[in-house]
């Protein structure tokens, strides 16, 4: 990992500052910095459909969307698989509530890595304007003409500016193997993931400056 340079760090904060401009700094100064940890997630887990809700539930509290409704569906197996990883998308959202399509579930420490990027788009979408129609996953109406990776990377920016730095820069690169041995044989699986669209060290240096 290389060090980020003068011209990359001024970039990043001229788009938080693009954020901020957007929905006040209170947040920016003031927002707790959410750990992924039973400090930051007190609520109890359990894995399975409930518990990617009671994280969800926890993100949108901290956001300010604590009055949302959230409805999880899915047949995703439980969260078991410390190699496994969660995949949820959008299903609909409106000023009542979201709805959740959960199509795989990854261990506890996987769940709020992945739903911090999605409670990101959903307060985009709500404090972006009135919301009138219900959204579709993979687009937001109103950020159609954003090319596709400016916008995961304006997702990944507006986490960093409600307080998700740290689970932001954890899910950058995600690391995790397991080891087990079959009669004679060792077996090693691993998995290397990067989650959201900022690299670790510019994830890192947004934490630093928050």
């Amino acid at each position: 990992m290389t060090e980020l340079g003068q011209d990359e760090r001024a970039q990043l904060l001229e788009r938080m500052r693009g954020l901020i401009a957007r929905w006040g700094h209170e947040t920016w100064v003031a927002a707790p910095i959410v750990e992924p940890s039973d400090r930051g997630f007190p609520d109890a887990y359990t894995p399975d459909l409930r518990g990617v809700r009671t994280v969800m539930r926890r993100l949108l509290t901290y956001a300010g969307l604590g009055g949302l409704e959230v409805d999880v569906e899915g047949q995703a197996r439980p969260g078991l698989d410390r190699l496994a990883e969660t995949v949820c998308v959008i299903a609909g959202l409106d000023e009542r509530g979201v709805d959740l399509h959960v199509y795989a579930e990854g261990p506890a420490e996987d769940v709020p890595l992945t739903l911090a990027h999605e409670a990101a788009r959903i307060y985009r979408e709500l404090r972006g304007g009135p919301v009138q129609h219900p959204y579709r996953a993979p687009a937001f109406e109103d950020e159609e003409a954003i090319p596709d990776e400016e916008l995961e990377e304006e997702v990944s920016l507006t986490a960093c500016y409600l307080g998700f730095g740290l689970l932001v820069a954890k899910g950058a690169h995600v690391y995790r193997a397991e080891h087990e041995v079959s009669g004679r044989m060792a077996v090693t699986r691993w998995v290397h993931r990067c989650l959201g669209a900022l690299a670790p060290d510019e994830a890192c240096f947004l934490l630093a400056a928050q």
